[in-house]
């Protein structure tokens, strides 16, 4: 943000004398132009182009900011984000804007929010989906699965055992109530879904090879 010159105290002059009126409108900050028509004279009242309304004129200008009377400031602060603040909302933080000036109210800052998804969460509203790679052989005969979810009571991203039923097909999403973003505007949570993924390996051994011909002629 802009912050008031600390060198020149907000002045923008080198020392107070360098600041004199303005020699073109007199220190008022306007100019007048005055133009002949056929219908009388018009009068046309404008910002004094030498001093830009201001009424005055720097004549040595600061070596800090250069006559601009304000610099640029960096600062670290602290912002609060709510549970479940949903992309593209604008945060306002009072009073972190510039400072136009000695004495002047500070000016807001606005903080627009973008979210990106990770490895384990995509979000869709306030809900998350997470896809998961589980083996042919779970698919087939079921068991049991860890995948992550996020913990509230402890703020953070845990393991959970998902049990997963036989004959499962890819594709299928299992429900996790409650594990998903916190709704911004009201109570509760959204849903996490599991998306299951089936691996097909790529490489297996002659015994995996008996046993799977042996398998295929059960089933005909």
């Amino acid at each position: 943000r802009y912050t008031p010159c600390d060198e020149c105290e907000g002045t923008g002059a080198e020392d107070p004398s360098s600041v004199i009126t303005c020699p073109e409108c007199q220190g008022t900050g306007r100019i007048r132009k005055m133009t002949q028509s056929g219908f009388g004279t018009i009068i046309r009242e404008s910002a004094c182009y030498v001093c830009k309304g201001t009424g005055q004129v720097i004549e040595k200008k600061c070596k800090v900011c250069n006559g601009s009377k304000v610099v640029p400031e960096e600062k670290m602060i602290h912002v609060n984000i709510p549970p479940g603040v949903e992309n593209g909302v604008h945060l306002k933080v009072q009073g972190a804007g510039h400072v136009p000036s000695v004495n002047a109210i500070p000016g807001d800052l606005y903080l627009g929010i973008r979210i990106t998804n990770n490895e384990k969460f995509i979000r869709r509203g306030n809900d998350l989906y997470t896809p998961t790679n589980i083996d042919i052989v779970t698919a087939i005969i079921g068991g049991k699965i860890k995948v992550y979810t996020l913990d509230y009571k402890e703020n953070k991203i845990t393991e959970k055992e998902l049990p997963i039923p036989a004959g499962t097909q890819p594709g299928t999403e299992f429900r996790i109530k409650n594990r998903g973003v916190s709704y911004m505007r009201g109570r509760g949570r959204g849903d996490q879904y599991i998306i299951v993924n089936i691996e097909i390996p790529k490489k297996i051994s002659e015994k995996q090879k008996e046993l799977l011909v042996k398998f295929r002629e059960l089933n005909k």
